[in-house]
């Protein structure tokens, strides 16, 4: 018999951005540190493995509202 306990650990945070030729980039420079995920202890890793989603909703100019979903 086997057992696993799924977890589900939620960080979360917002930004309005629209990209253009001054301003191509963006992001969340003090989002998580890097060594948050990667100890054991926070509860990120299960069997080695990390699971993140990553959902960027956007609006193009026409007005549609789009989300794109990522895994890894």
């Amino acid at each position: 018999m086997s057992m696993f306990c799924k977890l589900n650990l939620t960080l979360h945070a917002e930004t309005q951005h629209q990209f253009s030729a001054k301003h191509p980039d963006w992001g969340f420079w003090n989002f998580i540190p890097l060594s948050e995920p990667r100890d054991p202890d926070r509860g990120f890793l299960l069997d080695d493995t990390l699971i993140e989603e990553d959902v960027f909703p956007f609006r193009p100019l026409n007005g549609l509202v789009v989300t794109l979903s990522v895994d890894f």
